[in-house]
């Protein structure tokens, strides 16, 4: 009796031991069941998220290849801005020469007037404000600066002036046949109103500064009428004031430059207009290269982000898979 109730208590105890074996194995087996569950939920997450990025580099990929493409359309408008530029230089260049060879030799006699002019000392152009008594011819070449500038003047006036030996002489001639003599004329000047021209600062770099070429045809025709007074020399204005001398050769020198441009006018609207078209180029070829290489920037920074994400995919991706793995081994134990 005794040795069977030994054995009972043993069989109990060992029974006892294999239910509370049977309970921890339960218990982790519930444990790994949530473990199982919740890796599977991450490794779905990250399967998304390898699908996301992998759409994400194709539309990174689409938007790498138009800004390619339009990298590749704004180096053929550079190309063919930049031939049409040098086209147009070489015809601007050839229609140069032919303006030159018509103009002739006033070319460089507007270069050595503009040369004096450069040469006027500030002191000769104040002097010649200040001056009491200023020479009748100062007060003529100021008027035609005047009217170069379309500032405006007195009505336009001519009056008697004292006539030079020969003109007093020609006057007799006429008397002693019988006809009237006729009394030499000056144009009549607005000295109130132009002297003060000579204090300006840009007085001189204004003068070199003037497009001789858009000289309007009804100024050209009002300067003539100055410059076709017999006074009107620059000769006979040195001897009063080199700075006077300089500003008459200047009037005179455009004037000339006008009249041989008249005859050459169709040439002078040529130039012109191929200068205007060269500016045009010009900023056409400048927008065409701030364009390409605005494009060309976006490439190198959209080719970076998309290697950047390349990347990122690639470690995505091998999470994933080690969480697939992670999983089949907790589903295979599960299993078990």
């Amino acid at each position: 009796a005794l040795a069977w109730a030994s054995l009972v208590r043993a069989g109990e105890e060992r029974l006892a031991g294999a239910e509370a074996r049977i309970d921890s194995a339960l218990a982790k087996l519930g444990e790994a069941e949530v473990d199982a569950r919740a890796l599977a939920e991450t490794a779905l997450k990250q399967k998304k998220q390898v699908e996301r990025s992998g759409e994400q580099l194709s539309d990174m990929l689409r938007l790498i290849s138009l800004t390619t493409a339009e990298a590749q359309r704004r180096k053929g408008v550079l190309a063919i801005s930049k031939r049409l530029l040098t086209d147009n230089a070489e015809r601007l260049a050839r229609t140069r020469r032919e303006r030159l060879d018509g103009l002739g030799e006033v070319v460089s006699l507007m270069e050595l007037a503009n040369e004096a002019v450069a040469s006027i000392a500030d002191k000769e152009l104040h002097a010649l404000r200040t001056a009491k008594n200023p020479p009748e011819l100062a007060k003529l070449v100021l008027d035609c600066i005047h009217l170069l500038r379309a500032l405006p003047l007195e009505p336009f006036a001519l009056a008697e002036r004292e006539p030079s030996k020969s003109e007093q002489n020609a006057m007799r001639a006429r008397e002693l046949k019988g006809m009237p003599p006729l009394p030499p004329l000056t144009v009549v000047a607005s000295w109130a109103e132009t002297k003060a021209l000579l204090d300006e600062p840009e007085f001189v770099s204004g003068l070199l500064a003037f497009d001789k070429e858009a000289l309007a045809g009804e100024t050209a025709e009002l300067l003539e009428s100055y410059t076709a007074l017999s006074e009107f020399d620059p000769v006979v204005a040195r001897r009063t004031s080199a700075a006077l001398g300089a500003l008459v050769q200047w009037v005179t020198s455009l004037v000339a430059f006008n009249r041989a441009g008249d005859r050459i006018r169709p040439v002078l609207v040529r130039v012109r207009a191929l200068e205007l078209d060269a500016r045009m180029h010009e900023w056409r070829v400048h927008e065409a290269e701030a364009g390409l290489a605005s494009n060309e920037s976006e490439v190198f920074e959209m080719q970076a982000r998309f290697d950047a994400a390349t990347h990122r995919r690639t470690l995505l991706a091998a999470e994933a898979r080690a969480s697939a793995e992670k999983l089949a081994v907790y589903r295979s134990l599960v299993a078990a």
